[in-house]
């Protein structure tokens, strides 16, 4: 990019590509869910995450997307 730091891969993807990395980037983020959480789900009732975790699922796709070429080990979470 201009501005020196890493940016989107310039490959054109299609949607479906696209859905398939982000999909694949979320899965990698941990999520840890307290007493309290694992009662609402067992209620049936929906769990909402953490801010922190929100981010790091963010982190993660935004990662993916600009190293288009990395490798398993190289993940952020």
């Amino acid at each position: 990019m201009a501005d020196g730091e890493p940016g989107i891969v310039t490959d054109a993807l299609t949607l479906d590509e696209l859905r398939d990395r982000i999909e694949a980037a979320l899965r990698a983020v941990p999520i840890r869910l307290g007493p309290n959480a694992l009662a609402q789900l067992e209620r049936g009732q929906p769990v909402r995450l953490s801010g922190g975790e929100y981010a790091a699922m963010a982190l993660e796709a935004a990662h993916d997307l600009i190293n288009d070429d990395r490798t398993e080990g190289d993940r952020r979470a």
